[in-house]
């Protein structure tokens, strides 16, 4: 969990972090709440892990 967590927050997805940490990444359609706020899911796939839901620090 600590390498997960190393590469859970970065700016930029790197060619490198791509093909050695990330088995894919979905895209999901956006979407907006009552107050207009616009939204969009994104889920990463990691290899060896599958998706991981990391709890708000």
């Amino acid at each position: 969990m600590a390498v997960v967590r190393k590469y859970a927050s970065f700016e930029e997805l790197a060619p490198t972090l791509l093909r050695e940490f990330v088995e894919k990444i979905v895209v999901h359609e956006c979407w907006k709440n009552e107050q207009g706020t616009r939204h969009q899911d994104i889920e990463i796939y990691y290899s060896f892990v599958d998706k991981v839901d990391l709890p708000d620090d």
